[in-house]
């Protein structure tokens, strides 16, 4: 059985996740952009805390347009220069800030990954979520520029709520 396979069975079971049409899930494909939207969207009462600016290539018709502005309101995420990219894998250091964000945790923090050095723009929110037992890293690593696959995805927003 895969690694993750008890808490994406659980997480589907709340209706936060969904597979693939073909009734497979892919727990090892990066995660889109797009799709931690719309999944966070379903996982959180968010609650809109300003009216972002909208995103270029987020048109008001785009399938997951509610999602994504639904985390812009709640301050959960910025994008970049006006984008948002969705269909883009996220970085496992993106992600880290938008758990943070998400969760109402506090950056910062006295975990340390051997690659992911106290300057590095994503250390206080990777620290933070080790602390709280959602980012547990490889033997010591937390590959802050990897994209997120699936099941890492839905294994730290497992244990984020469960928190």
């Amino acid at each position: 059985a895969h690694w993750a396979q008890a808490m994406i069975e659980e997480i589907a079971a709340k209706g936060i996740i969904t597979g693939y049409e073909d009734g497979t899930f892919r727990p090892n494909e990066s995660v889109l952009r797009k799709h931690i939207a719309v999944m966070l969207q379903r996982a959180l009462d968010l609650q809109a805390i300003r009216q972002a600016n909208g995103f270029s290539d987020v048109p008001k018709h785009h399938t997951y347009y509610d999602a994504i502005m639904a985390l812009a309101n709640a301050g959960i995420i910025d994008g970049s220069n006006g984008n948002y990219n969705p269909d883009a894998p996220m970085t496992r250091a993106q992600l880290a800030k938008v758990l943070v964000l998400a969760f109402g945790l506090t950056p910062g923090g006295d975990s340390t990954f051997k690659d992911v050095s106290e300057n590095h723009w994503s250390y206080p929110y990777i620290a933070a979520l080790a602390d709280a037992g959602i980012a547990l890293g490889d033997e010591g690593n937390f590959n802050p520029n990897e994209p997120v696959t699936r099941a890492q995805f839905v294994a730290m927003l497992h244990r984020a709520l469960n928190l």
